[in-house]
């Protein structure tokens, strides 16, 4: 975005130097002052919607899913949120409900319900999913708490884990949380860390051990683990998950450790996981060669904004590279993934020669809610004049009001209504409240600072 100030100044100086006459230089930045104010009024009234939704979530969510009697959260909710249970503890779920707790009430400190939900949700990653005999955190426990699948293990999870318990230290200064995130990340560096190829491994028994084969899967020889990747492959959803969690910890702890692994993180990210044209691929060998997938349209927004979040955290240390990558991935959604008659990003698709084909059609609420954050992002990063981003994040606005926010019974719909007329679910252990409300949150935050930098003299 071009500043008002810079650009009055500009003109002043090309005028007195004879480049160009007054009137077409004062012509060209009144229309320029015309347009920041355009933009500064549509901004406001996004802000304004956004708010409104965002409140409207959080008081649909908090305190409906707090599982008073046994801790934690409840998970299980039909289109009309009537629980329908069972209500298990996977940990995912637990994490990315306490995290948009706390990011709630960081962003409203007047959300005194976010906060008690934030320090509910924590106390139980604390007390009961972390496993106090052998370390890390059990990725799933049935409601009253007792270990499921084999007492097995996820990086996944983790990942998840480790960012919400930044956001409460963020909210709360908890020593408690920050160490918690800490030790998570020892655990995994002693137990996960690959020192062949980089990166971490994702499946583990109860003591740490890598579960690498479906011969050493203890939940009966089941041929996936928790994400549903085949044992052996590696995907690239923990990957990536695990690079924005140690962005989190090192941001509040700057351990050369810490520093080293997310580097090498961000390098594997950008070397490896993005596939041409500018897409994130699903699965990986063990030496991190593509296997064969499908390409994660859906992830690959995510993946974009948080290469822009590692930028900021890791001040130019890393790779220079980090700021065009996460451009070229929004870029690459836009021109394969966007729908251009109703708005919304497409979920899955593969490489078809040099073509990508959509191989899923779905447009799954949490895809649209990173297709919001990373258009926005991109507005706020850099502009183009090839593709007005702003537009985009109107049009995208739009498609989730239209199609995605339930205006009857509240809350966000699975798919979007112009897909399926199934009335799907408003919860289960994949679907949190996680992904709208940072969504919401970051863009509103943008916005402000699109709205000042519009009006700035």
């Amino acid at each position: 975005m071009k500043r008002r100030g810079f650009i009055t100044w500009t003109a002043i100086v090309a005028v007195a130097m004879g480049i160009v006459s007054p009137f077409r230089v004062f012509a060209r930045s009144e229309r320029n002052r015309d347009h920041q104010e355009e933009l500064a009024e549509t901004a406001q009234r996004i802000k304004g919607e956004l708010h409104d939704a965002l409140m409207d979530s959080l008081h649909t969510w908090f305190p409906r899913c707090l599982d008073t009697e046994y801790g934690g959260f409840l998970c299980d909710f039909d289109a009309k949120w009537n629980s329908t249970g069972p209500h298990d503890k996977m940990l995912e779920y637990q994490a990315r409900q306490t995290r948009a707790a706390a990011q709630a009430a960081l962003y409203d400190p007047e959300l005194e319900f976010c906060r008690e939900a934030a320090e509910h949700g924590f106390r139980y990653l604390h007390d009961r999913m972390w496993d106090d005999q052998y370390g890390g955190w059990y990725h799933k426990l049935n409601r009253t708490g007792q270990p499921m699948e084999s007492e097995t293990k996820h990086g996944h999870g983790f990942a998840y884990a480790i960012q919400a318990c930044i956001a409460y230290h963020r909210l709360t200064g908890s020593l408690e949380s920050l160490r918690l995130a800490h030790k998570a990340f020892l655990w995994l560096e002693k137990h996960a860390y690959d020192s062949i190829n980089g990166g971490y491994f994702s499946f583990y028994q109860r003591d740490g051990t890598l579960i690498l084969s479906v011969e050493e899967n203890p939940i009966n020889d089941y041929g996936q683990d928790h994400m549903g990747t085949p044992i052996g492959l590696r995907d690239e959803n923990t990957a990536l998950d695990l690079m924005e969690g140690l962005a989190d910890l090192y941001n509040i702890k700057p351990d050369p450790l810490i520093e080293e692994r997310l580097i090498e993180l961000v390098k594997l990210c950008i070397d490896r996981l993005v596939v041409a044209p500018g897409f994130v691929q699903k699965y990986f060998h063990r030496d991190w060669s593509p296997a064969p997938s499908e390409l994660e349209l859906g992830l690959t927004l995510q993946t974009s904004r948080s290469l822009s979040k590692v930028s900021t955290v890791l001040e130019n240390k890393a790779v220079t590279e980090i700021e065009k990558v996460s451009h070229m991935l929004v870029d690459s959604c836009i021109h394969y993934a966007w729908d251009p008659e109703k708005g919304g990003f497409y979920y899955l698709g593969k490489m078809d020669g040099d073509h990508i084909r959509i191989t899923s059609k779905e447009k799954a609420w949490w895809v649209q809610a990173e297709g919001l954050r990373s258009l926005l992002a991109v507005v706020e990063r850099q502009s183009n004049a090839a593709i007005d981003y702003f537009d985009y994040f109107i049009q995208q606005w739009n498609y989730i009001r239209k199609y995605i926010i339930d205006s009857e019974y509240k809350g966000w719909h699975k798919d979007g209504r112009d897909t399926t007329t199934d009335p799907g679910i408003k919860a289960n252990e994949w679907k949190d409240a996680s992904h709208e409300v940072r969504a919401m949150i970051e863009s509103i935050q943008v916005l402000d600072e699109i709205i000042c930098e519009s009006y700035k003299i």
